[in-house]
């Protein structure tokens, strides 16, 4: 009988391997992280062989960048049409607070991004943004 696997046991196994890391290392890997049986080294290196024949760039960057853009392109008219829906709010905050219109129109657009993600996990983000633009700028 041929058993399959999660897709995410052969996305690490990729990641793994491109990581240089040698197969009975991503074998206990495997077997550590999923707790299952891994597969044969051998069905593990032609996933391996399989990923990077698939791809243009061996690396998988393309195919990532790919998928975001289309995510993101599938996306942007839900985007379009919240922030549209989201004017009355940034005419508001515009007023109330006496600030530019382009201000009051970021501030909307970060509060929807927080409405996506969380109060909790978007203060982490703005926090690591800043550490890490700080540390850009300090190297520069």
């Amino acid at each position: 009988m041929r058993r399959t696997f999660q897709r995410e046991v052969r996305d690490y196994v990729i990641v793994e391997r491109y990581k240089g890391k040698p197969w009975k290392q991503i074998v206990a890997g495997v077997r550590e992280r999923f707790n299952i049986e891994p597969p044969s080294i051998r069905i593990m290196q032609s996933w391996f062989q399989s990923y990077q024949s698939s791809s243009e760039d061996p690396t998988g960057v393309k195919m990532i960048a790919t998928a975001v853009e289309d995510s993101a392109n599938r996306a942007q008219p839900l985007a379009y049409a919240k922030m549209m829906a989201e004017m009355p709010q940034i005419f508001k905050i515009h007023e109330e607070y006496e600030i530019p219109l382009e201000d009051a129109g970021w501030i909307v657009c970060l509060s929807v991004v927080e409405d996506q993600v969380g109060r909790k996990r978007f203060d982490k983000i703005l926090t690591q943004y800043k550490k890490i633009r700080n540390e850009l700028i300090n190297a520069k």
